[in-house]
């Protein structure tokens, strides 16, 4: 999948999804694991742009491993992501975020460890890759999510949560709004599909707006939005999309 932003300008409430451009890009060295006292790369490491961020999902678990109980410490990229020089919508450079198998994005041996201790419907699925303008702690994010699906048909039951949820603890970075609120986000897509697959893949775009309460002295959410693409069919050119901003605050309870 080819994606990028591009700036515009600015016109009404409507903003533009920013770092559009993607012109300087950075070295992200492999992440390594321990393994009996030894540091083993477990990627294959990236080039990605500065001011995007590529998550991760930590584990800790143990292997057997020549007759050993190793602990190992995985840091699982959820991204597969390149520059791309020669098509972009606007400036020199686009990201190219690619479909992946973990075996595309581990090493040998970090990957012969992970299929062991890791459900093998996570090992044998094609996964999306996910970059963003900020970080995201995908560990507590996972909690929260088993939150909110505690009961997720009662809507005072998410608003409370959203309500008490420190954002600190999920997500950091990201772009300043300066206080305005964007009623909606603009941006550019493109995607170009593998084998059979056009018309099955899907992407989103989804925005987070925080701020910190000075007062309860904690990160709350102020602010969200998302643009689904369904059934993503090949595109000659770099595709716009319009993502609707919704400020959330009157509906938080007091």
């Amino acid at each position: 999948m080819l994606f990028a932003t591009v700036a515009e300008a600015q016109v009404a409430d409507t903003m533009d999804v920013p770092f559009g451009c993607f012109e300087q890009w950075s070295r992200m060295p492999a992440d390594t694991m321990l393994l009996m006292g030894m540091p083993v790369p477990l990627n294959m490491g990236m080039d990605s742009p500065d001011g995007w961020e590529v998550p991760r999902i930590m584990m800790d678990d143990t292997v057997e491993y020549m007759g050993f109980s190793i602990p190992v410490r995985l840091n699982l990229p959820l991204a597969m992501i390149r520059v791309d020089s020669v098509n972009a919508p606007q400036g020199g450079r686009a990201l190219v975020a690619e479909s992946f198998y973990l075996s595309d994005v581990l090493t040998p041996t970090a990957y012969s460890l992970a299929s062991g201790v890791l459900d093998s419907s996570l090992t044998a699925r094609v996964l999306p890759s996910v970059a963003m303008t900020g970080r995201v702690n995908m560990d507590m994010l996972q909690e929260l999510s088993g939150l909110i699906m505690g009961d997720v048909s009662n809507l005072s039951w998410l608003l409370d949560i959203l309500d008490t949820a420190d954002f600190d603890n999920y997500v950091s970075g990201g772009f300043p709004l300066d206080g305005f609120q964007p009623s909606m986000m603009i941006g550019y897509y493109k995607y170009i599909y593998n084998q059979a697959n056009a018309g099955r893949d899907h992407g989103m775009v989804v925005a987070i707006g925080t701020r910190y309460d000075t007062s309860e002295h904690r990160r709350v959410l102020v602010g969200a939005g998302s643009k689904a693409l369904y059934q993503l069919y090949d595109s000659v050119n770099y595709e716009q999309f319009y993502m609707d901003y919704f400020p959330i605050g009157d509906y938080l309870p007091d």
